[in-house]
Order: structure tokens, then sequence, then C-alpha cells
């Protein structure tokens, strides 16, 4: 029930962040890859194979992924491709490892949006 709420609350957001005009620019963001929710409710970053596993499974069940950006803590929620039904799938592979999101920054009232262009291990 929780997990429902705070979906459709992501999905608000990003909803209202997509279809206002604002701040956008191309960035690169260096961190570590987090499932928002359990991120956010219980502080959980896929760094062991259990916590990934937890991560991967509220992510295929609609839960929102993002980059918490190692310098700032600023976490940046993931967007992909419309077309790509296998983004949980395919980016739950940097899961535990430096992560790099290269994509269109988007910012307004705290909230960061970065849609996807370009995803990898990061050697910073």
């Amino acid at each position: 029930m929780i997990l429902t709420r705070s979906v459709a609350l992501i999905a608000v957001l990003v909803l209202a962040v997509t279809i206002s005009p604002c701040q956008k620019k191309v960035t690169t963001v260096n961190g570590e890859l987090v499932e928002v929710v359990s991120y956010v409710q219980k502080g959980v970053k896929p760094a062991s194979p259990a916590t990934k596993e937890v991560a991967f499974l509220n992510a295929t069940k609609g839960g929102m992924l993002a980059i918490l950006e190692k310098k700032s803590k600023k976490l940046y929620l993931l967007v992909g491709p419309a077309a790509d039904s296998a983004f949980v799938k395919n980016t739950s592979a940097y899961f535990g490892v430096p992560t790099f999101v290269k994509g269109t920054v988007f910012s307004r009232n705290g909230v960061n949006l970065i849609e996807v262009q370009d995803i990898g291990k990061s050697i910073k």
C-alpha cells in the first residue's frame, strides 16, 4: 500500500516536472543507483546481494530508480526511454558499483530528473 502511494506520488511529480517548463541541461552524474522507495524509507542501498534483490524486486513492481550523486548526495530520478521495456533489468546490472548516468537533467523545486541517454560503470 505504501509502495503504491509512493509510486503514485512519484508519477505525479514526474508528470508535473515534465509538463512545465523548467531548467534543463545535458550532464553526467556520478554516484550509485538506488531504488527510490527503499532508499528514502529505509536507507537501503543495493550494495549486497540481499539488498540488490530487494531493490530489483521493488523496481520491477513499479518502483523508481535514481542515482545518488557521489559528491552532493542529490537524488536524480531516472527516466528511461519510453520504448525500453527492459530498462529496469538493464539498469539493475549497475547496482552496487560506482555508476555514471549521462542525460538531460531537469530540476524544479528540489526535484531532479535525468532522462537517461547513457549509463555505465564509473571510473571516477
